[in-house]
This record gives C-alpha cells, sequence and structure tokens, in this order.
C-alpha cells in the first residue's frame, strides 16, 4: 500500500496524536489493523464454504437466502480492505509524524 501521500491522512493523525497522544494513537491504530484484519480474515476463510453451499443447494428459496449471504459478505469484505487501506496509510503517516518530530527536537 502507498505511503503518507494524502494531506488528509496526515491531519487526521495530527488530530489524533493532539487528543491521544503519539503513544495512544500507536495503539489506536495498531489495535484497528488487528481487529480488521481479523474481520478480512474470517470471512475470506468463510466465503468459500458459503460459495460451496450455495453451488450444491437445490432449493431457490434457499439458494436465495445464500446468495443474498455471499453479496453481502462480499460487499462487507470489499468495506473492510478499504478501511483497512486508510488505517494503513494513517498508520504510515504516524510514522512519518514522529520521524519529522524528532528531528525537530534535534534543533531545539
Amino acid at each position: 500500500m502507498n505511503g503518507c501521500s494524502s494531506n488528509e491522512y496526515y491531519q487526521t493523525v495530527v488530530e489524533m496524536v493532539n487528543m491521544m497522544g503519539i503513544e495512544g494513537t500507536d495503539n489506536y491504530l495498531k489495535q484497528e489493523l488487528i481487529d480488521i484484519s481479523k474481520n478480512v480474515t474470517y470471512i475470506r476463510e468463510k466465503l468459500p464454504t458459503i460459495q460451496s453451499t450455495y453451488e450444491k443447494e437445490t432449493s431457490s428459496n434457499a439458494s436465495m437466502h445464500l446468495r443474498y449471504k455471499i453479496e453481502n459478505m462480499i460487499a462487507l469484505l470489499n468495506n473492510l480492505l478499504k478501511k483497512l487501506e486508510i488505517v494503513d496509510k494513517r498508520y504510515i503517516c504516524l510514522q512519518k509524524y514522529v520521524r519529522r518530530n524528532k528531528r525537530e527536537e534535534k534543533y531545539i
């Protein structure tokens, strides 16, 4: 994923640091990465099983229900992957913020 390319992500990180401090922001973003990654993993593991069941299903009602469930899971997965990308970029921006502030402290 790209680095801290958006000023919007960097500004968000600066605001987070102002509210929670560097360590609090670091912990928050790390936990977000863990939580989202777990959800992505769960869906990626569950989806093939549901797709397999859908392919074997003969009842049209059950088949429609499974197809709806698959579509929702795919939409959720795409949403989670986008959130993961955003949190990853924010974390990269936090690292940039920390490096930048360490350099500035040397000159004070």
